[in-house]
């Protein structure tokens, strides 16, 4: 069932997160393609929402990417909690959490393409049309995919936080956190941008910085004490 070379995996390979970069690329093109097919069928201004919202609301769940995806997340931290860092790679416990990891975050990839690729399809349909309609459709789908990608990226870095080792990767995840908090303050800044996800992503940086800064607080210990 699972791969035995799994303890050899760095943590950027057990969440799967070069899939999640393909999911995002895939899905954008094939959001596009779905919207370039809806203007050549339907009245895309008048018929998106009973025509799309079925797709939209099915393989593309919120709830589906997030209780996967957290799920997984809460048993990870439980576990080694518990447990300590030796058993991340080695806990069954924790590799059936990365199974749901890998299926949540891959949801989440692909919920995220597929929504900025819809927008973007309807702001290149809305160049030839005179339709003011698919112009706010085109802003809200690209703001949900931005929506999706904040929450992504806030529980993909919380699990590379959990997955390395305390004394691992402190400059690259210093780094990651800093640009994701830039990022959410200043989404959070502009009133136009700020959405409820924003203000989640706001709370997450606390929470981030806290992993941070307990784990420079381990390594200067560890060094202390030799």
């Amino acid at each position: 069932m699972f791969n035995l070379t799994d303890d050899e995996k760095s943590p950027i390979e057990l969440i799967g997160l070069r899939a999640m970069v393909e999911n995002v690329v895939v899905f954008l093109v094939f959001g596009v393609l779905v919207i370039l097919y809806g203007a050549a069928v339907y009245d895309l201004a008048g018929q998106l929402p009973d025509k799309y919202v079925g797709f939209i609301q099915g393989i593309y769940s919120i709830y589906t990417f997030a209780i996967l995806s957290l799920s997984g997340l809460v048993i990870v931290a439980i576990v080694k909690s518990l447990k300590g860092e030796r058993c991340v790679k080695s806990s069954h416990l924790i590799k059936v959490a990365l199974l749901f990891a890998r299926a949540g975050l891959s949801a989440g990839a692909i919920v995220a393409g597929a929504f900025f690729g819809i927008g973007f399809g309807l702001w290149l349909i809305s160049l030839l049309s005179a339709e003011e309609e698919l112009v706010a459709y085109a802003i809200k789908f690209i703001g949900l995919s931005g929506d999706f990608l904040i929450l992504l990226a806030t529980i993909t870095i919380s699990y590379l936080y959990l997955l390395y080792p305390k004394k691992d990767k402190l400059r690259q995840l210093g780094i990651t956190t800093l640009i994701y908090a830039v990022i959410i303050v200043s989404l959070y800044s502009n009133i136009g941008l700020r959405s409820e996800m924003v203000s989640v992503g706001m709370i997450y940086s606390i929470f981030l910085f806290c992993a941070l800064f307990d784990k420079v607080r381990y390594i200067r210990i560890s060094e202390a004490l030799g």
